[in-house]
């Protein structure tokens, strides 16, 4: 590809709303490329239009892409970097994630690499964890967590969660996720909703599939 000397590109802000029509694209998608088996890949499919797909870690839930990911926090990034080399002056970035939403993928990406520390550090000293529907709170505070969590950690080396889909409004931000790699040989699916403040999450609730 040639660099662009006459177009002025702009990276728009964020809008929650595209991970729902991805889904819905990548569906349809799937649906026609399953009637060819010839079909070995998908190289790029709207993956700068969707949030979840900055990760590395979740790239496999949308169509096998493999570009470079540019939506999210605004600090300097290889893939920013990147085109700003191909398009030079034309390229500018605007795009930015909420708190909740930022404070959600850091757990995630932590809870994936088993690293309790980091996991922990995203929570707030006096966090809550509730159940639902039955609205049970099933865990508090810091301390709590690491008494769950350390073990599970431990005990899982394979554990891996995939985030499906995420809503973010305001203080929320809300993670369709689907958990492999337990011990036990599980699959589980579930629901959480991230309450947070400016910098912890404060409050989860978890809907268990």
């Amino acid at each position: 590809m040639k660099p662009l000397t006459n177009r002025r590109i702009v990276v728009v802000e964020y809008r929650s709303e595209w991970s729902g029509m991805f889904a819905r694209e990548k569906e349809a998608l799937l649906a026609v490329v399953g009637q060819f088996p010839c079909v070995l890949d998908i190289q790029h499919v709207g993956s700068t239009s969707v949030l979840a797909q900055r990760f590395a870690s979740n790239t496999e839930a949308y169509c096998c892409a493999k570009t470079d990911f540019i939506t999210g926090a605004a600090v300097e990034t290889p893939c920013k970097a990147s085109l700003r080399r191909l398009y030079g002056e034309h390229f500018f970035f605007c795009g930015t994630m909420t708190t909740a939403e930022l404070l959600a993928q850091r757990q995630l990406d932590a809870y994936n690499a088993c690293d309790i520390e980091s996991f922990l550090a995203c929570y707030a000293p006096e966090v809550e964890i509730f159940d639902q529907p039955t609205g049970q709170r099933t865990l508090y505070g810091r301390d709590a967590m690491r008494e769950r969590y350390a073990g599970f950690f431990a005990n899982n080396p394979e554990l891996h969660c995939r985030l499906l889909s995420r809503i973010a409004e305001g203080v929320f931000a809300i993670d369709h996720e689907h958990v492999t790699g337990l011990a036990d040989g599980r699959e589980l699916h579930a629901i959480a909703i991230y309450e947070t403040n400016d910098e912890y999450i404060t409050k989860v609730w978890f809907i268990r599939g």
